[in-house]
């Protein structure tokens, strides 16, 4: 779950830089929100061995694209949700 959070966020300000909009985010992952930080995922390779051939694709790719544009996602805002505050992210799914 958190790798697929990591690559929308990642997906959602590439979205933002190739439209020239503000570089502005919110996810409800404190995980998420370190490996951004961090510009590296803290997954076992356990969890990495799980994943399809597509999703590891778009992770090497999300991976890529953050360490090719660190400079430029310095000025994202890439900021908590609060969901005891505000409730769950709008437009998140749960899927049980």
């Amino acid at each position: 779950k958190h790798i697929a959070d990591l690559i929308a966020l990642v997906l959602a300000l590439k979205y933002l830089m190739d439209k020239g909009l503000p570089l502005r985010v919110c996810t409800d992952s404190k995980t998420v929100l370190s490996w951004y930080t961090n510009m590296k995922i803290n997954a076992s390779e356990e969890v990495l061995n799980t994943l399809s051939p597509g999703m590891k694709t778009l992770l090497d790719r999300v991976l890529s694209f953050l360490e090719k544009h660190q400079e430029d996602l310095q000025e994202a805002q890439v900021m908590e949700w609060s969901s005891k505050k505000w409730g769950f992210m709008p437009g998140k799914v749960d899927v049980y």
